[in-house]
């Protein structure tokens, strides 16, 4: 499975994002780089838990319509089946089909029944996935884990569920063991594995008196998940459009592809160690130096714009101070901006860039 850095053009004097493959994994956005064990997993807690979050019900309906919805068609995320949600109706209840099989019901990936319901963290988008319901139901709080062919007693695929081991595309499966783990089919490994680390992070106190096994037993599983299955521009967006509802805040194991590998996973891969330093310098002559959070333009600049990941426009001159002394000082915020500069030959420059805290 390939996956994506960001490469950026200008069309029409808009900012589009254009993906450009790459076989690693990568980190957008340095989290706490210099932390790692609790102490990390301390100071993600306290910069990432959403203030406010949507209540359950609106947040499933957001998800549903807003987050995951693909030009009005709703797909599992364990099987693919997908349902359209028919113009002008309640988004959850259209999809629910009164409870059938083959409806979609919402997923907790970290189980509510162990310390979330009935408080903020239930209604955690970054907890929550469209899913088949007899899917989910027979998910039910099984830990998750790889379940061997020979003993898996169901696989799902779209709206079918087979008791033998399929003839053909095996990976687009997912899996009861008998063992009682749930495996997810491979392409989506990845995002149930971060999904599931942001939760254990973030509420710890909630979940952990509740059931102080259900993590630790999963840990090193979801560790090769998160390793196997980067994530890609799709996991990237998807944070980014909860983080707009939950007080701007994403799911920092999406951000930064080594921090499970600083909390949990005991080592960091050679991708995201290279990613890491790549993402202070470019090759179009922009660089950001983390040290002093300054921006540093090419010889030439003659205009600068700077956005924020929404695509708002932050700053911008033409032949103004930071043009003339090729330096812009960044504003001590934790999300991704991009910077734009039009050259006195007419040219572009573009790059990416995260500010210190």
């Amino acid at each position: 499975m390939r996956h994506a850095l960001i490469s950026w053009s200008i069309a029409c004097s808009m900012l589009v994002f254009v993906p450009a493959l790459s076989s690693g994994q990568y980190a957008y956005q340095a989290v706490f780089p210099a932390l790692t064990g609790d102490a990390l997993a301390n100071e993600v807690r306290a910069a990432f838990t959403p203030e406010t979050v949507i209540p359950y019900a609106f947040a499933r309906d957001t998800l549903f319509l807003k987050i995951d919805a693909i030009n009005r068609n709703l797909s599992c995320i364990y099987t693919g089946h997908t349902l359209p949600i028919p113009e002008g109706q309640d988004p959850t209840q259209a999809v629910f089909l009164n409870g059938a099989n083959d409806g979609i019901n919402t997923e907790h990936t970290y189980p509510q029944g162990f310390g979330l319901a009935d408080t903020k963290a239930e209604s955690d988008m970054h907890n929550l996935f469209p899913s088949r319901v007899k899917t989910n139901n027979d998910r039910g709080n099984r830990p998750f884990g790889e379940s061997p062919d020979a003993s898996t007693t169901r696989w799902y695929l779209l709206n079918t569920e087979l008791t033998n081991v399929p003839s053909s595309m095996i990976d687009k499966y997912s899996e009861l063991g008998s063992a009682g783990q749930f495996e997810p089919r491979e392409e989506v490994k990845g995002d149930i594995a971060r999904a599931m680390m942001y939760t254990y992070t973030i509420y710890r106190d909630l979940v952990a008196p509740a059931n102080p096994d259900f993590f630790p037993m999963q840990k090193d599983i979801l560790c090769q998940w998160h390793e196997q299955d980067p994530v890609d521009e799709k996991e990237w967006n998807r944070t980014w459009k909860i983080a707009s509802y939950q007080s701007g805040k994403a799911n920092p194991f999406v951000l930064d592809c080594s921090l499970a590998s600083r909390i949990y996973c005991g080592n960091v891969s050679t991708s995201c160690r290279l990613l890491d330093v790549q993402q202070t310098t470019t090759s179009s002559g922009l660089v950001y130096q983390s040290a002093t959070s300054t921006l540093i333009l090419p010889e030439g600049s003659r205009a600068l714009w700077v956005y924020d990941l929404m695509g708002r426009l932050l700053y911008n001159e033409t032949n103004g101070n930071s043009c003339k002394e090729l330096r812009w000082q960044a504003p001590n915020v934790t999300s991704i901006l991009i910077a734009r500069v039009q050259m006195e030959d007419g040219k572009w420059e573009l790059t990416r860039f995260f500010p210190g805290r």
